[in-house]
């Protein structure tokens, strides 16, 4: 057999055991893949648009969010459930809570007074406080005082600060109804406070006895 005969018939195994090879192992090894691969490819394509790929935790039902009662929020809070029992139980009048919003912007509760046709709105922002400070009290910051004043001037509708001092937040010592438009400062003195002060069994007086638009 010529040399360049042998160098044939080599090549020609060689070939065919590289044949067998794929076949008998590198595709059976490449099966298992398959499936994964346009799995990966489509989550890479995704991560390279910034489209959102689902979490486990955005699978989970969104849970409450969980205020302790003795922080300034649990406190007010606690406040606006002592103003609900204390709403007026008459027709025409409804006080209902506003929406749920994470970014603050709506207050807690709205009164609605329907009477003979005429309907007046009010939102009310709960603030509780254990006690004066140095002759004032600061009831919210600045940012939230400005959230307050944008809310007012948009809706049309007038804002009232329903703020406890004292006691606790569900038999406060004392209840004061401050207008918004009353307000320049997230804070208010004692003097500025003696001419919003109410009594317990005249809790949404203020409200009642506004005057009609």
């Amino acid at each position: 057999m010529s040399n360049q005969t042998q160098i044939g018939t080599q090549l020609i195994l060689l070939a065919a055991g590289a044949v067998l090879l794929y076949y008998a192992v590198i595709r059976p090894a490449r099966k298992g893949t398959k499936g994964d691969l346009p799995r990966r490819v489509k989550a890479n394509a995704k991560q390279k648009t910034g489209a959102p790929t689902p979490t486990a935790a955005e699978e989970r039902p969104v849970e409450k969010k969980k205020v302790d009662p003795a922080s300034p929020e649990g406190m007010n809070i606690r406040f606006q459930h002592y103003l609900e029992q204390h709403a007026p139980k008459q027709r025409g009048v409804e006080l209902r809570r506003w929406p749920m919003d994470p970014n603050g912007y709506y207050p807690d509760l709205e009164l609605v007074i329907n009477e003979a046709g005429v309907e007046q709105r009010f939102a009310i922002e709960c603030k509780f406080r254990s006690k004066v400070e140095d002759g004032f009290v600061e009831f919210a910051y600045d940012e939230q005082l400005k959230r307050y004043k944008a809310f007012e001037e948009q809706t049309k509708e007038p804002v009232v600060v329903m703020l406890g001092i004292g006691g606790e937040p569900e038999s406060p010592a004392q209840v004061y109804a401050v207008p918004l438009v009353a307000i320049y400062q997230p804070y208010l003195s004692e003097q500025q406070l003696k001419g919003f002060v109410i009594e317990d069994i005249e809790l949404f007086s203020y409200f009642l006895l506004a005057p009609k638009k």
